[in-house]
């Protein structure tokens, strides 16, 4: 089975598990002087309360066999993005927890930057390293260039659309034993 494959299983037993539920919970009780409503299809509602709840537990079972199956080739499988080398494992993590973190700070340098001199519309920024002119007009020395933030987000904006690229590939071609 492909990871493409189990993941979209994961999708519907997710689904199935929430079918179940919602029929649980429909089914969790009913006035004693009332018909049973299962009892014309030879069952009971009692019966089948219990088989929608072990339909849960089993689909719970087989969304963590999936996972674990997906997880363990993600762990063995190395892939190189941007110049850096680590498991699937790991540059999912980054993806989730590291990328947007670093998306948002370097925002909020970009936006700071741009601020400097707001405050005092007649101040000038400049950047370090260069030499300032005018020693009557405040001036901020900016120790981040705009260039090198530019190239941050570019560098950051590319690495998350080669890692997408090669996750969807390794995902479409890997197999994975559940």
């Amino acid at each position: 089975m492909k990871i493409t494959e189990a993941m979209a299983e994961v999708k519907l037993a997710n689904r199935k598990i929430q079918t179940s539920f919602e029929f649980v919970m429909r089914n969790l009780r009913r006035e004693d002087w009332r018909k049973d409503p299962f009892e014309k299809d030879g069952t009971t509602q009692e019966a089948q309360v219990k088989a929608a709840l072990q339909s849960i537990q089993d689909n719970e079972l087989r969304v963590v066999a999936l996972k674990h199956a997906i997880n363990k080739v993600n762990m063995a499988l190395q892939l190189e993005v941007g110049g850096m080398s680590m498991s699937v494992a790991e540059w999912l993590l980054w993806r989730r927890d590291i990328l947007p973190v670093k998306k948002n700070n370097l925002t909020m340098l970009v936006n700071a930057v741009a601020n400097i001199g707001r405050e005092q519309p007649q101040a000038r920024r400049t950047f370090a390293g260069q030499v300032q002119t005018n020693e009557t007009i405040p001036n901020w020395v900016v120790n981040i260039s705009d260039k090198w933030l530019l190239e941050q987000i570019q560098s950051l904006d590319a690495i998350e659309q080669q890692l997408d690229g090669q996750l969807s590939m390794l995902n479409a071609n890997t197999e994975i034993e559940v």
